[in-house]
């Protein structure tokens, strides 16, 4: 009809879906969150082994501690050189 005006936002010259990017991020953060339990674990338990290891060496290293009423999730194992650790140049 030539005396109609459409708003050209509400004319769909294609057939398809019309999803947005943040529409599919959470779809992939749902299924990402379905894993959340294991790689908690795996965190945890990566944390232990590598506290295992360093720490024999504490007095070169300022090892990672959780603060009072903390329960982190350990993405990476932070450690910080003691200025007394040996060096080598």
């Amino acid at each position: 009809m030539p005396d109609i005006t459409y708003d050209h936002r509400y004319v769909f010259d294609e057939i398809g879906y019309n999803l947005k990017p943040l529409d599919l991020q959470a779809a992939m953060g749902l299924e990402q969150m379905k894993k959340l339990p294991e790689m908690d674990a795996a965190r945890r338990e990566n944390f232990k082994k590598l506290s295992a290891i360093f720490e024999p060496y504490s007095q070169y290293f300022h090892l990672p501690r959780a603060t009072k009423n903390a329960d982190p999730c350990w993405f990476g194992y932070l450690m910080t050189v003691k200025p007394n650790a040996p060096s080598q140049h």
